[in-house]
């Protein structure tokens, strides 16, 4: 069902709220990075919710 919309970059584009997709790298790279700083130093743990915010208007 999802498989259509996917593979259609303009669709992705069109339908996110920021107007453009994002690759995987780029929500798991900020968080590892955020980790591994002292930032995050006093964090036990959470569960970061990485979203594209497609929007279906």
């Amino acid at each position: 069902m999802t498989y259509p919309v996917l593979r259609d970059k303009v669709a992705i584009k069109t339908g996110s709220a920021i107007g453009m997709g994002k690759a995987a790298v780029e929500f798991y790279e900020g968080a590892s990075l955020w980790f591994s700083s002292d930032a995050s130093s006093s964090i036990t743990g959470t569960t970061i919710h990485a979203e594209a915010v497609y929007t279906s208007r």
